[in-house]
């Protein structure tokens, strides 16, 4: 997935670990982030999601690059139990960027 620094104007929220939301004004993606910086001090970020126009997408699109990346062998249980764990963590992200937004339209 493509490098993406954080610009001076895309919004940035937390959600668990070193995974974050990114927007740029136009469209949301999930990116982790890395140790590096750019030459001006930017953190630099790895996408691991696609870039679309809303946060649903984005999170869809995380999750679907999340279990398609993963190297399970084996029993269909496995494939259920990474998915309820996605699951999880994705749900608790929900409260975040809701909690993140109201903070933003004060």
């Amino acid at each position: 997935m493509e490098e993406k620094k954080s610009g001076k104007n895309n919004m940035v929220i937390h959600l668990s670990g070193d995974k974050y939301l990114i927007s740029d004004g136009l469209c949301y993606w999930i990116a982790t982030k890395t140790k590096r910086k750019d030459k001006n001090g930017n953190i630099i970020y790895q996408r691991v999601s696609g870039y679309h126009p809303d946060i649903e997408h984005a999170v869809d699109s995380y999750i679907h690059n999340h279990v398609r990346k993963t190297e399970l062998t084996g029993e269909i249980k496995d494939l259920t139990e990474l998915l309820a764990k996605t699951h999880k963590e994705v749900k608790g992200w929900v409260r975040k960027v809701e909690k993140a937004l109201k903070e933003m339209e004060k």
